[in-house]
């Protein structure tokens, strides 16, 4: 009788754990929760067959040892199962959550190549504007070079052909008033208003109010003088000032000009600026 019972219990728990294990393998969908089950079920077979034989048959000693370990398996198996379920529902629930993570994340990482693309995009368009608007830049530059030689070209073309004129329609009538001057004052005049007459067409005096725009009239015709040679004593006959005044409208041009305190010459210097 004791050891029906034990094939009962082996049967018993047998059944649990195949039903258990049947629950599980429509749960996960795993074939290998189906072979367990196919597994167990074939051992309660083989458990219930056992178990019809011994209402006909003589039981022995190795007969009950197997049916012992056999119940010893089969608590440890139902245990084993039983154990096992929590364990994979908490990791089916953890895959979950993992995916969740991986699928947010990959969200965040499509977003911000997105982002990422769009910038490039924008810096690249930026970088083509500012690579044509450089390019207009460097044609107005040229373009602006070609201008200013044109007009260079044109402002020498216009002074020599003022110096021209001035020398073929003026200077002549000059010379010829030189011959009938008797007074050397007259003729020293007339020599300043041809020197003027020259130098109007001339580079010497742009060049002169272009490099120092605070020269007053005076200074500006003293400073002629001086380049032309004329010496203190002949610029204060020619302008009817003292040589006092000279010598003060010189000093303040050599101050003007940057050359106080030092040895430069005057006329050398205004020489520099034809």
């Amino acid at each position: 009788m004791e050891i029906q019972i034990i094939l009962l219990a082996s049967i018993t728990l047998q059944l649990a754990a195949a039903l258990l294990a049947l629950r599980l393998a429509r749960q996960f969908r795993q074939r290998a929760w189906v072979l367990i089950t196919i597994a167990v079920s074939l051992m309660v077979l083989r458990r219930l067959f056992s178990l019809s034989h011994t209402f006909d048959s003589p039981i022995d000693a190795y007969f009950w040892i197997a049916e012992l370990v056999g119940l010893g398996l089969s608590v440890f198996f139902l245990w084993g199962i039983a154990s096992i379920g929590p364990l994979l529902h908490v990791l089916r629930q953890t895959r979950g959550e993992l995916e969740q993570h991986v699928a947010a994340r990959t969200s965040e990482l499509i977003r911000a190549n997105l982002a990422l693309q769009a910038e490039i995009a924008e810096r690249t368009r930026i970088e083509e504007e500012l690579r044509i608007k450089s390019e207009n830049l460097e044609d107005t530059n040229v373009a602006l070079k070609v201008l200013l030689k044109q007009v260079e070209e044109g402002r020498k073309e216009f002074e020599a052909q003022i110096l021209a004129n001035i020398r073929e329609l003026v200077l002549p009538y000059i010379n010829k008033l030189k011959t009938r001057l008797s007074s050397p004052q007259d003729i020293s005049t007339l020599e300043v208003v041809e020197s003027n007459l020259n130098q109007i067409a001339s580079s010497f005096l742009r060049n002169l109010k272009l490099s120092y725009h605070k020269l007053t009239p005076r200074e500006i015709e003293i400073a002629a003088l001086v380049q032309e040679g004329k010496s203190v004593k002949e610029i204060a006959e020619l302008l009817n000032v003292t040589t006092r005044t000279v010598e003060f409208y010189r000093n303040s041009l050599r101050e003007k000009l940057g050359l106080k305190n030092q040895k430069t010459n005057l006329r050398s210097h205004l020489l520099t600026l034809q």
